[in-house]
């Protein structure tokens, strides 16, 4: 069909970087006539558009949330955007407009603004057909893409549908409880559609309870199939909020009908004969103010990143805030107030999600006091169990210094298998670094980084730097000690198994006399003297001081300031338990690694594990790309093989990688690589730190194939490579 709109003939190429939208572009807005198309005609653009856009489009299948972690939500509630030159002056007011209504609506906590150099943003793009967004927030992705084919997609209706999705809102027809209010006729939806249909999964729905993932392989044209019983392979929240008919993330009853005279949906309510709106509804504004943490009436906390700042609850009694600072930076806490019976609790988890590993769970007299965490990012969550309960703490950015001697600590595989070799402390020599990240030795056994995962081997199979080994840390943390989870290789299973027990410690305590307390304060000490272990010293009700055991293992500050006031400090029976996260706290030490010919296999790129590789775009033309924060999916496939390929036919292809690094000589030879083949001719080679960045175009050709080649690896009794 034909798919009208604004057609111009481009002056520009799609791909230059336009103007920043302005003031001017607003004002234009309401000179524009309306356009010449019906609420049906227009829900029907929306719908054809986002059919063409999700041939070409990374939907990132592979995360488990859509909108329901707070990493999926930009920082801060602000999006830096780069907008094509190839838009009309028309075209960049109906653009402007969409995202100024939803900076108006939100009161200025979502906004749009124009980059200025950050590295995750969002392109708006006319170079691909169709309507489509990347459908959320992911640090380190770099372009996030919103593409609004010009002649479609210009439109107010669906520039708002694509931006709320870039923001990590879904399409309201697949919310879990969407059966309980329309009855779905699958016979009549087209197969190769329908996972515009298929239903989510609520973020509370344990993973043992969740149905098969859907898919519609091998469907075309008007074939059909009943997908009643699987779902999206995605989570989401409602935040509260019912069911809306009028929500502009709605599709039409008729959408991708087989039969277009019949209802594809029919909602168990008869009034409802129209859904889905040209504009936000009352409810996709609540739900979007409530995952932005928007002042709306049941939702507190948020994603929030800078150098300093507080954060509080209020009468709220669910928040969960996830605060993220530049790498090779820590986060210290400092409790301000605190009024939490239990089972009242205040949780401070060392990561991003909600289930990263706890640090403390603070309630009734244990209340936080002074807490370092091991790395950039932490996960805080309050629950309150009656009235009248509430915290606020205050936090700031402060540098990591790693320390200069570790051991390791596990009741579990690694304690049973590797007793030996983690018994005695692995140190660290200043200027001997591998990925900007501290080598430790203890004779021929190493702990190091490859940059996106900490490795314990030995020199007898692999160097410093390299993913083969023993023990596998997750995370780019600055220091091992910073590590939230750890696999073993099972000598008697020979796989990769997880050891929740183990854990990197600094080896070293402060003195058993800590700074001595200023006239007039009390000092609370539980005892403990190992790194981040923290004294209070209380003054008045409103003034404490703090001192903790550093990395050098010295007590910092050496002398604590004097009280505000002179007046005693109440007398306090018994030190709470000690809030001491095991971590590091201050300026970097480490200097850069020295040139080196081979890298370290990719966690970015393909999936850091054999069992973990993840492949994503189940279309003809697919685009290969994984993340580093693998979060439990592997939606197309699962392959433990020396290689794997993917035949693309009938389709141009590009690759993208991000932090690919492999283990391979510079000519790409042998080892670790990735290779492009037409039939039995090479097209591309890409291996150490060379990877495929996107800028390449591979022909169409049905014999296009995407090959990784594993160097192979010796299995007797030798340490498995964590990698695929």
């Amino acid at each position: 069909m034909a798919f009208p709109l604004l057609s111009v003939a481009l002056e520009v190429t799609t791909r230059d970087v336009g103007l920043p939208l302005g003031a001017e572009d607003l004002a234009r807005l309401p000179y524009l006539p309306a356009p010449n198309v019906t609420h049906d005609e227009m829900q029907h653009f929306l719908e054809i558009g986002e059919a063409i856009g999700q041939k070409q489009k990374d939907k990132l299948r592979n995360t488990r949330n859509a909108n329901a972690l707070l990493k999926y939500h930009w920082p801060n509630g602000e999006v830096p955007y780069e907008i094509s030159a190839a838009f009309t002056a028309d075209e960049r007011a109906i653009i402007m407009g969409a995202m100024e209504d939803i900076k108006t609506q939100t009161a200025g906590c979502v906004k749009f603004v124009a980059r200025t150099g950050e590295t995750d943003y969002m392109k708006i793009a006319a170079d691909q057909p169709g309507c489509f967004a990347h459908e959320r927030y992911w640090k380190g992705n770099g372009i996030h893409e919103v593409n609004l084919e010009q002649n479609g997609c210009v439109y107010t209706k669906v520039a708002l549908h694509e931006f709320l999705h870039i923001l990590s809102v879904q399409h309201e027809q697949q919310r879990p409880d969407r059966d309980d209010y329309v009855t779905m006729h699958w016979n009549n939806i087209k197969g190769t559609y329908a996972s515009n249909m298929w239903i989510h999964a609520w973020d509370t729905t344990p993973d043992t309870a969740l149905p098969a993932l859907c898919s519609n392989t091998g469907l075309t044209g008007n074939q059909w199939a009943d997908f009643s019983s699987c779902y999206s392979g995605l989570k989401v929240s409602a935040y509260g909020y019912p069911y809306d008919f009028s929500s502009v993330m709605h599709y039409s009853l008729g959408a991708f009908a087989i039969d277009s005279s019949s209802n594809v949906m029919t909602p168990k309510d008869a009034s409802v004969s129209t859904v889905g709106g040209d504009v936000m509804s009352e409810m996709d504004l609540k739900k979007l103010k409530a995952a932005y943490n928007c002042g709306a009436p049941n939702q507190c906390g948020g994603y929030i990143n800078g150098g300093s700042g507080t954060i509080e609850s209020g009468e709220n009694e669910s928040c969960d805030w996830l605060i993220e600072v530049e790498s090779g930076y820590a986060i210290e806490i400092t409790g301000t107030s605190f009024q939490a019976a239990c089972p009242s609790k205040l949780e401070i988890r060392n990561g991003n999600s909600k289930s990263s590993t706890l640090l403390h769970s603070f309630c009734g007299s244990d209340a936080p006091s002074l807490l370092i965490s091991p790395d950039s990012s932490i996960y805080i969550s309050w629950t309150m169990d009656g009235s009248g309960q509430s915290f606020s703490l205050s936090w700031k950015k402060i540098a990591i210094t790693c320390c200069d001697s570790v051991k390791f600590t596990s009741t579990g595989i690694a304690q049973a298998q590797y007793a030996s070799t983690i018994s005695s402390a692995f140190t660290y020599t200043a200027a001997d670094d591998v990925n900007e990240r501290p080598i430790y030795r203890n004779g021929k056994y190493w702990i190091a980084s490859t940059g996106s995962q900490w490795i314990m081997s030995t020199t007898d199979f692999a160097q410093p730097g390299s993913n083969t080994g023993f023990f596998f840390g997750a995370g780019t943390s600055k220091c091992p000690t910073g590590v939230g989870s750890w696999e073993v290789y099972s000598q008697t299973s020979r796989e990769i198994e997880a050891d929740t027990t183990l854990a990197v410690l600094c080896d070293l305590e402060c003195s058993a006399t800590p700074p001595t307390a200023p006239t007039g304060a009390t000092m609370e000490w539980s005892g403990e003297r190992t790194v981040n272990a923290v004294v209070k010293y209380i003054c008045s009700a409103t003034d404490s001081k703090f001192a903790y055991c550093g990395t050098d293992g010295a007590w910092t500050p050496t002398t604590i300031e004097a009280c505000s006031t002179t007046t005693a400090a109440p007398a306090t029976t018994a030190a709470p338990a000690t809030t001491a996260a095991p971590a590091t706290t201050a300026a970097p030490a480490t200097t850069a690694a020295p040139a080196t010919t081979e890298g370290t296999f990719p966690t970015d790129c393909l999936g850091s594990r054999m069992r973990k590789r993840n492949t994503v775009g189940q279309t003809k033309c697919r685009v290969i790309q994984s993340h580093a924060d693998w979060d439990g999916t592997t939606l197309y496939g699962y392959k433990r093989k020396m290689f794997w390929n993917f035949k693309h036919t009938g389709c141009a292809l590009k690759i993208v990688c991000e932090g690919f690094d492999t283990i391979a000589p510079t000519d790409c030879s042998k080892g670790d690589r990735l290779i492009v083949k037409q039939g039995k001719t090479v097209l591309s080679k890409y291996c150490g730190a060379l990877g495929p960045d996107g800028t390449m175009t591979f022909p169409a050709s049905a014999k296009t194939r995407v090959q990784f080649a594993r160097a192979r690896r010796d299995a007797g009794g030798r340490p498995r490579s964590n990698g695929g």
